[in-house]
């Protein structure tokens, strides 16, 4: 299984897939190569760009932007909404599609996002699914490049990397430095 996992969840002997020459994470590498246009993955983000611009006209912080979610019926935690403000690499709330960009568009009162709900909720269903079938491309790649250099006994790499494509490698978690 490929993962997006974060700093804190990770364990010494863990395997990592790094995409080389980029910020960007493999999985969504492939993802958006899957996707086509940036146009589609910058409509799945409308949510977060309307509540970020929301907190920054309002002059409110993380915690009174949540305070308001919450009286519109978001039943989320403070340390969730302050990621959707924060992390980059969030595609949508767990339950976009279910009522949190209504939730969101009310609470704001933002006529783009109300007006482009549905398509901000079909963005976001094939951002999901273009990562899904990415992480899916990867682990694939992963077992067949580790059972090809397993069966041959061969060395991966003088770095200890063992490459799965030009651009993407992976390299196996040997210790972890206290405090980080």
């Amino acid at each position: 299984e490929v993962r997006l996992g974060r700093r804190q969840d990770l364990s010494v002997g863990d395997w990592l897939l790094f995409h080389l020459g980029s910020d960007a994470d493999a999985i969504r590498m492939v993802a958006d190569e899957q996707l086509g246009s940036p146009a589609i993955r910058k409509t799945a983000k409308l949510w977060q760009s309307v509540l970020r611009g929301f907190r920054d006209r309002s002059g409110l912080t993380d915690r009174q932007v949540w305070n308001r979610l919450k009286d519109g019926g978001c039943d989320h935690h403070l340390l969730t909404v302050r990621n959707w403000l924060s992390d980059e690499d969030m595609i949508a709330p767990r339950d976009a599609h279910d009522h949190e960009l209504e939730i969101i568009a009310n609470v704001t009162r933002d006529g783009e996002l109300r007006d482009r709900m549905i398509e901000c909720d079909a963005a976001i269903r094939e951002v999901w699914g273009a990562h899904l079938t990415a992480s899916h491309h990867l682990a694939v790649k992963v077992v067949e490049r580790v059972a090809r250099s397993l069966s041959q006994r061969a060395v991966t790499s003088d770095t200890g990397l063992l490459e799965i494509d030009p651009s993407v490698v992976v390299a196996r978690l040997d210790e972890i430095e206290p405090g980080t």
